[in-house]
């Protein structure tokens, strides 16, 4: 796996890249394909009437295609999980998107 690039906006405090590595391991565990590169932003918002002030984006590129989540969270623990989980959703429901497709008849 390639080493993710991390871009934090905001004050998460420390052992967020170690957070962050591994929950990572997840997507390599499940990947069908080459995990070519892997982008993760955090955003936190300043303000404190925020419900859900933690912001996490992550980009996977599996050998040319590229995946996309994003979640927002109380804690960058929770919204890294589940941005992760939604790419892992994806990996796992694409080729049961293609199969179906294959499989469907036009009807006239």
């Amino acid at each position: 796996m390639p080493e993710p690039i991390l871009t934090v906006r905001g004050d998460f405090g420390e052992g967020l890249a170690e957070l962050v590595a591994n929950k990572l391991v997840a997507i390599a565990r499940h990947a069908h394909e080459p995990v070519l590169a892997i982008r993760v932003e955090l955003d936190r918002h300043a303000d404190p009437a925020v419900t859900r002030p933690v912001a996490a984006r992550v980009n996977v590129d599996f050998n040319g295609r590229q995946v996309h989540a994003a979640a927002t969270r109380r804690t960058a623990r929770d919204a890294v999980a589940e941005t992760v989980d939604r790419v892992i959703r994806q990996m796992d429901d694409r080729p049961h998107v293609r199969r179906w497709r294959r499989g469907r008849r036009r009807h006239r």
